[in-house]
Protein backbone atom coordinates (compact mmCIF):
# COMPACT_ATOMS: atom_id res chain seq x y z
CA UNK A 1 0.00 0.00 0.00
CA UNK A 2 1.25 3.86 -1.53
CA UNK A 3 1.83 5.93 1.77
CA UNK A 4 -0.16 8.60 -1.39
CA UNK A 5 -2.03 10.76 1.80
CA UNK A 6 1.19 11.37 3.60
CA UNK A 7 2.96 12.35 0.54
CA UNK A 8 0.06 14.64 -0.07
CA UNK A 9 -0.01 16.12 3.02
CA UNK A 10 3.55 17.12 3.37
CA UNK A 11 3.25 18.52 -0.49
CA UNK A 12 0.37 20.62 0.38
CA UNK A 13 1.52 21.87 3.55
CA UNK A 14 5.25 22.91 2.05
CA UNK A 15 3.59 24.68 -0.89
CA UNK A 16 0.79 27.04 0.79
CA UNK A 17 3.54 27.65 3.48
CA UNK A 18 6.23 28.93 0.99
CA UNK A 19 3.45 30.53 -0.97
CA UNK A 20 2.33 32.59 2.32
CA UNK A 21 5.91 33.57 2.86
CA UNK A 22 6.19 34.69 -0.53
CA UNK A 23 3.38 36.41 -0.05
CA UNK A 24 3.70 38.04 3.26
CA UNK A 25 7.58 38.47 2.52
CA UNK A 26 8.48 38.36 -0.76
CA UNK A 27 10.93 36.53 -2.62
CA UNK A 28 14.13 35.47 -0.39
CA UNK A 29 17.02 34.19 -2.01
CA UNK A 30 16.62 30.67 0.11
CA UNK A 31 14.57 28.79 1.92
CA UNK A 32 15.98 29.31 5.16
CA UNK A 33 15.45 33.08 5.15
CA UNK A 34 12.11 32.81 5.81
CA UNK A 35 12.75 30.92 9.27
CA UNK A 36 14.22 33.82 11.02
CA UNK A 37 11.31 36.25 9.53
CA UNK A 38 8.50 33.82 10.19
CA UNK A 39 9.93 33.79 13.77
CA UNK A 40 9.63 37.36 14.26
CA UNK A 41 6.23 37.56 12.87
CA UNK A 42 4.76 34.74 14.93
CA UNK A 43 6.56 34.33 18.28
CA UNK A 44 6.28 30.90 19.93
CA UNK A 45 8.31 30.36 22.90
CA UNK A 46 11.15 28.13 22.56
CA UNK A 47 9.73 27.53 18.92
CA UNK A 48 9.42 29.02 15.47
CA UNK A 49 6.26 28.82 13.11
CA UNK A 50 8.84 27.98 10.08
CA UNK A 51 10.63 25.10 12.20
CA UNK A 52 7.24 23.34 13.15
CA UNK A 53 5.15 23.48 9.84
CA UNK A 54 8.89 22.35 8.00
CA UNK A 55 9.04 19.95 10.39
CA UNK A 56 5.94 18.55 10.07
CA UNK A 57 6.13 18.42 6.35
CA UNK A 58 9.42 16.66 6.64
CA UNK A 59 8.16 14.09 9.27
CA UNK A 60 5.05 13.26 7.07
CA UNK A 61 7.71 11.46 4.45
CA UNK A 62 9.70 9.27 6.32
CA UNK A 63 6.74 6.33 5.91
CA UNK A 64 6.49 6.94 2.35
CA UNK A 65 10.26 7.26 1.70
CA UNK A 66 10.73 3.91 3.86
CA UNK A 67 7.77 1.63 2.06
CA UNK A 68 9.51 3.48 -1.65
CA UNK A 69 13.06 1.21 -0.72
CA UNK A 70 11.24 -1.57 1.66
CA UNK A 71 13.82 -4.00 1.15
CA UNK A 72 16.57 -2.18 -0.37
CA UNK A 73 20.37 -2.42 1.38
CA UNK A 74 20.43 1.45 0.74
CA UNK A 75 16.77 2.14 2.66
CA UNK A 76 19.22 3.87 5.07
CA UNK A 77 20.35 6.88 2.60
CA UNK A 78 16.71 7.45 2.09
CA UNK A 79 15.52 7.62 6.04
CA UNK A 80 19.11 9.81 6.88
CA UNK A 81 18.96 12.62 4.22
CA UNK A 82 15.14 13.62 5.56
CA UNK A 83 16.70 13.74 9.30
CA UNK A 84 19.45 15.67 8.22
CA UNK A 85 16.73 18.34 7.05
CA UNK A 86 15.87 18.73 10.97
CA UNK A 87 19.17 20.15 11.54
CA UNK A 88 17.89 23.45 9.05
CA UNK A 89 14.60 23.52 11.16
CA UNK A 90 16.29 23.25 14.41
CA UNK A 91 18.49 26.54 13.44
CA UNK A 92 16.05 28.78 11.82
CA UNK A 93 18.19 31.64 13.23
CA UNK A 94 21.73 30.16 11.56
CA UNK A 95 22.88 33.84 10.74
CA UNK A 96 23.46 34.43 14.92
CA UNK A 97 25.79 31.83 15.56
CA UNK A 98 28.91 30.47 13.75
CA UNK A 99 27.80 26.92 15.51
CA UNK A 100 24.00 27.47 14.12
CA UNK A 101 25.34 28.20 10.87
CA UNK A 102 28.12 25.03 10.77
CA UNK A 103 24.75 22.75 12.06
CA UNK A 104 22.67 24.62 9.18
CA UNK A 105 25.25 24.29 6.56
CA UNK A 106 25.89 20.36 7.27
CA UNK A 107 22.09 19.46 7.56
CA UNK A 108 20.99 21.74 4.22
CA UNK A 109 24.23 19.98 2.43
CA UNK A 110 23.66 16.47 3.76
CA UNK A 111 19.96 16.47 3.02
CA UNK A 112 20.39 17.90 -0.20
CA UNK A 113 22.96 15.45 -1.27
CA UNK A 114 21.78 11.95 0.37
CA UNK A 115 17.90 13.13 -1.54
CA UNK A 116 19.39 12.89 -5.02
CA UNK A 117 20.89 9.99 -4.65
CA UNK A 118 17.92 8.50 -3.09
CA UNK A 119 16.07 9.54 -5.86
CA UNK A 120 18.43 8.79 -8.76
CA UNK A 121 20.51 6.11 -7.83
CA UNK A 122 17.96 4.13 -5.37
CA UNK A 123 15.17 4.85 -6.75
CA UNK A 124 16.03 5.48 -10.12
CA UNK A 125 14.29 8.64 -10.96
CA UNK A 126 16.27 11.51 -12.46
CA UNK A 127 13.43 12.93 -14.32
CA UNK A 128 11.36 15.05 -11.44
CA UNK A 129 15.23 16.70 -10.72
CA UNK A 130 15.98 17.80 -14.17
CA UNK A 131 12.29 18.72 -15.20
CA UNK A 132 11.51 20.79 -12.01
CA UNK A 133 14.95 22.31 -11.95
CA UNK A 134 14.63 22.75 -15.62
CA UNK A 135 11.24 24.59 -14.82
CA UNK A 136 12.36 26.70 -11.73
CA UNK A 137 15.14 27.70 -13.18
CA UNK A 138 12.84 29.16 -16.52
CA UNK A 139 10.79 30.91 -13.85
CA UNK A 140 13.37 32.65 -12.14
CA UNK A 141 14.54 33.59 -15.61
CA UNK A 142 10.94 34.85 -16.53
CA UNK A 143 10.40 36.40 -13.54
CA UNK A 144 13.84 38.32 -13.53
CA UNK A 145 14.92 37.29 -10.27
CA UNK A 146 16.77 34.17 -10.46
CA UNK A 147 20.34 35.67 -10.00
CA UNK A 148 18.99 36.84 -6.45
CA UNK A 149 16.85 33.58 -5.70
CA UNK A 150 18.95 30.36 -8.07
CA UNK A 151 19.35 28.93 -4.25
CA UNK A 152 15.56 28.94 -3.32
CA UNK A 153 14.61 27.55 -7.05
CA UNK A 154 16.67 24.81 -6.62
CA UNK A 155 15.14 24.02 -2.80
CA UNK A 156 12.03 24.33 -3.92
CA UNK A 157 13.33 21.48 -7.03
CA UNK A 158 14.52 19.26 -4.09
CA UNK A 159 11.70 19.31 -1.90
CA UNK A 160 8.79 19.04 -5.06
CA UNK A 161 11.09 16.21 -6.67
CA UNK A 162 11.16 13.98 -3.48
CA UNK A 163 6.90 14.23 -3.11
CA UNK A 164 6.99 13.55 -6.94
CA UNK A 165 9.10 10.67 -6.65
CA UNK A 166 7.26 9.14 -3.72
CA UNK A 167 3.80 9.98 -5.85
CA UNK A 168 5.00 8.45 -8.93
CA UNK A 169 6.08 4.94 -6.97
Amino acid sequence: MKLIGLTLASLIIFAVFNALGIRKFGMKTCLSEYGKLWGDAVPIKNMNLWSIVLGISAALLFPPILQATEGNPWQFVGFLAPLYLFLVIFTPDYRESKKSNILHQIGAYTSAVGMLIWMIFIMHMWVPVVALTIGFILIGFAAKNLKESLMYYLELSMFLSVDWVLLAY
